[in-house]
């Protein structure tokens, strides 16, 4: 049997990704800021900096992006909200 991890992860307040029509996004977490690329795939995945989410949900006031890498028989699942 495999090892299954998950990581959910909400941010709000101070944090923040801010996605630019040059296919860059700043984002600050915890202070830290970093710029990558992006990339939008149909309605429902966004590559950013090499790694690809779905699209869980999109309004005016939240991004939910969720991903699952496999290694083997374990499995790695991350949840990301960001909330406005």
């Amino acid at each position: 049997m495999g090892v299954e991890t998950r990581d959910t992860t909400t941010y709000s307040g101070t944090d923040y990704a801010d996605f630019k029509s040059n296919n860059t996004v700043f984002s600050s977490v915890g202070g830290d800021t970093a710029t990558n690329s992006y990339r939008v795939i149909g309605d429902s995945r966004i590559i950013i900096d090499g790694d690809t989410s779905t699209i869980q949900a999109l309004t005016n006031n939240v991004l939910t992006l969720y991903s699952k890498e496999v290694d083997g028989n374990n499995y790695y699942e991350y949840t990301t909200t960001l909330k406005r």
